[in-house]
């Protein structure tokens, strides 16, 4: 996503992950760049996921103003089966990889409604974390894909370290305290999300969601700088795809949590 391409009319294609705490600041992050960039236009793939019937409501209410930003919705898969909820991070990667056919027939539609295929203004797919083997599809299409991280630089230092185990070396409690890059101090085991220690699938899905990161062309971060310098610097090593720090990604006009009644909204607000 160079300055000389976005010269020229250029389009992104989002993929978020439906839950509504990463729809948030993925569809704040595509409005600041159409508000930015008057030669971009932005498409998100809106994905049907059976535990978050709100989110096709909110992506429409939220993007409603914004005529460059088209919304296209994916097909309806059959869902995984109810024993991966054991871990639900190994059910949305399977629900992820079910996914992989659809979104690359809808790419393939949006890249032929250009005259000429050899310069189509398509210059990124930004995909969320628990979209990132949807990399597999820009790199069949010739499409950079980038890394958008609704979590922090910290976070992403976290999944980045997983590769320095193996994919059965599922985390205990037992384990002495982790050095991690990005991390000032040791880590304790027991901060560690819990997927970190999931034998069910979870760990591994967070270990195959970290080999995916460097695939992508680079880390859009839901952060800023004066946050998180030391973690930002640790990953600037030369080796990990470069950071972006675009944060505070925050939605102003406070959209309520749609699993909150008015009441209950009122008495937290």
């Amino acid at each position: 996503m160079g300055g000389t391409e976005m010269k020229k009319n250029a389009e992104l294609i989002f993929i978020p992950s439906p839950g509504i705490g990463h729809l948030n600041s993925s569809l704040e992050f595509a409005q600041v760049l159409i508000n930015r960039n008057n030669h971009l236009s932005i498409t998100v793939l809106c994905i049907k996921f059976p535990f978050t019937p709100f989110s096709d409501s909110y992506i429409r209410s939220v993007l409603a103003p914004q005529p460059k930003i088209k919304l296209i919705d994916l097909p309806q898969v059959e869902p995984p089966s109810q024993e991966l909820l054991k871990s639900p991070e190994h059910y949305i990667w399977t629900f992820m990889e079910s996914l992989k056919p659809h979104v690359k027939a809808t790419i393939q539609n949006i890249l032929s409604s250009y005259p000429n295929s050899e310069s189509h203004p398509v210059v990124g797919l930004v995909l969320d974390f628990f979209c990132l083997s949807m990399v597999d599809v820009g790199n069949e299409l010739g499409i950079p894909s980038y890394l958008f991280m609704t979590s922090n630089v910290a976070f992403s230092a976290l999944i980045l370290s997983l590769l320095n185990r193996q994919i059965e070396d599922v985390f205990n409690d037992s384990d002495p305290d982790l050095l991690i890059p990005g991390f000032p101090d040791p880590v304790p085991p027991s901060v560690l999300p819990d997927a970190a220690f999931n034998k069910d699938g979870g760990y591994a899905a967070y270990y195959k969601l970290a080999q995916r990161f460097m695939d992508t062309k680079g880390f859009i971060v839901n952060t800023f700088s004066e946050l998180e310098q030391y973690a930002i610097d640790a990953l600037s090593d030369g080796q990990t795809p470069p950071i972006f720090a675009v944060g505070p990604l925050i939605d102003l006009k406070g959209q309520p949590n749609p699993n909150l009644d008015q009441a209950q909204h009122d008495k937290i607000v």
